[in-house]
């Protein structure tokens, strides 16, 4: 009798924790039902807008690069350094400051020659070349032609990664953000009247922005230039930024 007692008194305890979770259960599915239901019934209106400036690049940054290649390493260095020192002379003459002379790279490599003994080929050292790059930003772009052609005369064999630029990018950015959003925001205007309904709060905004700086020009004198290098005129043209938005409102 008492064994029955219990076997009833386990089971009825475990039927009702049994309903408990299970009316949990249901209750849960319920609310996140509702939940989905109210994101996907969330009216909205998606507008995307674009715009650009269009502006005239007031600096420039130029990479020259002094290569020398001699037996010794030191008067390979020497060499180079004594290049070099002549090339940064002749910006300062033509009014770079301190600051706008940056050494990039400086590096030095063994030249290596196959020498041929018996059946034995074996690799040797025969000299060093050294590299040094100065990156170089130039204020005033009427001083280009001649800061070129002068580095060039001064040592300097190689001449890349000219690139105009603007200094005032940053603001030029938060402008085009600003005109693009403005458009954003008319047109869903416009739609929601067309519509007849009021525009509500931002739901969602996403934007990308493009900056098309003038082209990379690059150049190499190779290890022989001239005496006297020709100036190559060069024309900054202008740099475009753009900023394209994409904006979601809510209606009501």
């Amino acid at each position: 009798m008492k064994n029955t007692k219990k076997y009833l008194y386990f089971t009825g305890i475990f039927l009702m924790i049994s309903l408990i979770l299970l009316t949990l259960s249901v209750t849960m599915n319920q609310l996140s039902r509702r939940s989905h239901a109210g994101l996907e019934n969330t009216r909205s209106i998606q507008v995307s807008a674009e715009d650009v400036i269009y502006e005239v690049p007031d600096e420039a940054e130029i990479v020259f690069t002094v290569v020398t290649r001699e037996e010794s390493y030191t008067e390979a260095t020497r060499e180079n350094s004594s290049r070099m020192e002549s090339v940064i002379q002749h910006l300062k003459e033509e009014g770079l400051k301190e600051e706008d002379l940056k050494t990039e790279n400086f590096s030095v490599s063994p030249r290596y020659e196959e020498v041929e003994e018996g059946r034995r080929v074996t690799r040797e050292v025969v000299g060093y070349e050294v590299e040094n790059n100065l990156r170089v930003t130039v204020r005033e772009l009427s001083l280009i032609d001649g800061i070129i052609g002068g580095a060039i005369d001064a040592g300097a064999n190689k001449v890349y990664g000219l690139q105009f630029l603007v200094s005032n990018e940053e603001e030029l950015k938060k402008e085009v953000r600003s005109s693009a959003i403005a458009k954003a925001k008319s047109e869903a205007e416009e739609v929601a009247r067309d519509l007849g309904v009021g525009l509500g709060r931002v739901l969602s905004f996403s934007e990308s922005q493009r900056f098309y700086p003038q082209r990379d020009i690059s150049r190499e004198m190779g290890m022989e230039v001239a005496e006297e290098a020709p100036e190559v005129p060069i024309e900054p043209g202008e740099t475009e930024i753009v900023s394209s938005v994409t904006v979601t409102f809510e209606i009501r």
